[in-house]
């Protein structure tokens, strides 16, 4: 659902930014080029070579920025700067729309390979998708000369004074509760509530934290159900190793079908995703002790 918030990004930056065409399709170009990884993962085995790292990491952007706004200003009636802003604008929105998320991006990569996470919002957020659809829907229809700048801007400061409260929040919480990892601590649609994620060696638990009656209930368990021959398995796989690198929340599952066992392993902080499909998982199919397959699904 990112590029559903990216698109609408778009929209807004050319209806009540600047309102030229080349400069909407710089932008354009500039906030979805990150998503090309979803296409060329589809050709590598250890997805997480590029997975969240080399089309998100801020100095390949830049510096793909730079040759771009070379060409462009050597084509088209533009600056080399005007260019390079517009497209370090998108890029900026890209990245400011990921970071919010579940999900590590490797943002200094390669210098660093550390991701970054603020874990303030789910995979599908309805409010800069509402905030955004709203102003759109609203002004489209007007005069975009009426409007002076402060007014312009108000909706995407709006957003930021939105994820701003939640981190206050969530910086509240984890210092009253003494949380280590502020990953551990996952969003939801409502300010209030908030999930925690306990890891334990018999599995992990889930809990919801209500800050208003600060009420403190075990949400779902999830053992670790998984047999010894399996977890060894798991552990002499690379892949796997280099999967656990990244995802440290995990929940470990196994179920047979037609002879063939199952060994399923789940990152908690993208479980609860509104679409399946959204789910991170590493699995490993054995039949006989001997591995079949295995793969990662970002």
């Amino acid at each position: 659902m990112n590029i559903i918030t990216n698109l609408l990004y778009s929209l807004y930056f050319y209806y009540f930014i600047i309102p030229t065409p080349l400069y909407f399709s710089l932008f354009s170009f500039a906030i979805l080029f990150p998503y090309i990884e979803s296409f060329l993962i589809l050709f590598i085995k250890n997805k997480l070579i590029i997975y969240n790292k080399v089309f998100h990491s801020l100095p390949i952007l830049l510096f793909i920025n730079t040759i771009i706004a070379i060409l462009i200003s050597s084509i088209k009636s533009i600056t080399f700067y005007d260019a390079f802003l517009v497209l370090f604008l998108g890029t900026s929105f890209h990245l400011f729309t990921d970071i919010i998320k579940n999900k590590d991006i490797h943002i200094f990569y390669p210098f660093t390979k550390k991701g970054y996470s603020l874990s303030l919002s789910n995979y599908f957020d309805p409010i800069p998708i509402i905030i955004l659809m709203t102003t759109i829907f609203i002004f489209i229809f007007k005069d975009k000369g009426e409007l002076n700048w402060p007014l312009k801007i108000i909706p995407f400061l709006l957003l930021l004074i939105i994820f701003l409260i939640k981190y206050l929040i969530k910086r509240v919480i984890i210092r009253s509760l003494d949380i280590n990892d502020q990953n551990l601590m996952l969003p939801t649609f409502n300010f209030s509530i908030w999930q925690i994620i306990l890891v334990k060696e018999s599995g992990s638990i889930i809990y919801r934290l209500n800050i208003i009656n600060r009420k403190f209930e075990s949400l779902k368990y999830f053992p670790s159900d998984i047999s010894n021959e399996s977890l060894e398995l798991l552990n002499h796989s690379g892949l796997f190793k280099e999967f656990n690198k990244k995802y440290k929340y995990l929940y470990k599952k196994e179920y047979k079908n037609k002879g063939i066992n199952h060994i399923m392993v789940f990152d908690l902080k993208n479980f609860f995703s509104l679409f399946k499909r959204e789910q991170i998982y590493f699995e490993m199919r054995v039949k006989d002790n001997k591995i079949i397959k295995e793969y990662i699904r970002l």
